[in-house]
């Protein structure tokens, strides 16, 4: 770019001092370029109209030589705008709020490690605010498709780790629904425990996650290793049916534990690098532009967890324009605002 806005101005000076030669001096400019073909000039010297002609074309072409100019200036901007594109930090949040922009899309940002199991001490269930946990009838994928009201209940975006060394006092104290005792009995007051939370949990360590709906039963949990070993997908099932399992609870939290495998393939986990402005597939959307009407459609995995059915955030997990990237089925550990 740099190079052809270079010759552009080289060009367009010569064509300008050509021209005004030709309008200042026409006859020493015809004499220059054309007399030299005669063998006795003087004989063939134009008329005064046409060396007023020629005038008025040196006039032409020193605008010509000007518009020239301003095409170069032209070319030197749109160079000067794609080297600030290349540049992570010249990038505006329009750039990730915005439309889909070809200019950009090979934009890529690397991959990084975020602590799946980083500590909730000082987070909104440190403090043992009363909250109440579910324990499911069954752990793993049994139970999925056994009942008409059992269907899968989709989780917030934010979760909570428990693991010996970082047990949340809110899950500690927690109240527990028995799911079993809830369905057999129709009765929530049989069912519950006051103070549970830490006797059920125990040493294990866990992913703790809010639910998106009020339910009366967790019908199963399951934390499953894809084949590739990057990703974690994690899926609830519960009714919410009041004439089978009593009252349902609105903001309840349900703990999926997590295997041995699980964890290590949590702690090895590394986010691919993403382009937040590149074309996603077309399954995700139809036609496939992520960043229309506003929607979250991300490619960023902070961690190897995933939801199968996932609420949107409520709050900021991290910055808006990190936020914007993660992808639609991705958890995220709580972390300390502005770490």
């Amino acid at each position: 770019m740099r190079g052809l806005q270079a010759l552009l101005i080289i060009a367009a000076i010569i064509w300008g001092l050509l021209g005004l030669w030709q309008m200042v001096n026409p006859k020493g400019s015809w004499r220059a370029t054309e007399g030299w073909k005669y063998k006795n000039p003087e004989a063939n010297e134009p008329s005064e109209a046409s060396y007023g002609l020629r005038s008025l074309g040196g006039f032409f072409s020193i605008i010509m030589a000007a518009v020239l100019v301003g095409y170069a200036a032209q070319v030197g901007k749109l160079d000067s705008s794609d080297s600030r594109s290349t540049n992570p930090a010249a990038l505006p949040l329009s750039s990730y709020y915005g439309g889909y922009d070809d200019g950009l899309a090979d934009y890529t940002v690397p991959g990084r490690t975020v602590d799946p199991f980083s500590s909730a001490s000082a987070s909104p269930v440190a403090n043992g605010a009363p909250v109440t946990l579910f324990t499911p009838v069954v752990e793993g994928l049994s139970e999925h498709g056994r009942s008409d009201s059992s269907t899968e209940v989709a989780v917030k975006p934010i979760y909570y780790p428990w693991t010996s060394s970082d047990q949340p006092a809110a899950f500690a104290s927690a109240t527990v629904v028995d799911s079993k005792v809830a369905l057999a009995t129709l009765d929530p007051s049989q069912a519950t425990t006051e103070g549970a939370g830490a006797g059920v949990l125990g040493e294990g360590v866990y992913i703790v996650v809010q639910l998106g709906r009020a339910v009366c039963a967790i019908t199963s949990v399951n934390a499953s290793l894809s084949d590739r070993q990057n990703s974690i997908s994690l899926s609830v099932y519960g009714i919410s049916d009041l004439s089978r399992c009593g009252q349902p609870v609105e903001g309840a939290f349900v703990a999926i534990p997590l295997s041995e495998e699980l964890i290590q393939a949590a702690q090895a986990y590394q986010s691919p690098d993403y382009h937040p402005l590149a074309t996603p597939t077309s399954t995700e959307l139809n036609p496939p532009y992520r960043r229309s009407y506003g929607l979250n459609k991300g490619e960023y995995s902070p961690t190897i967890f995933h939801a199968s059915r996932r609420t949107e955030f409520e709050d900021t997990w991290n910055d808006p324009a990190t936020d914007a990237e993660i992808d639609r089925r991705a958890l995220v550990p709580w972390i300390a605002p502005g770490s």
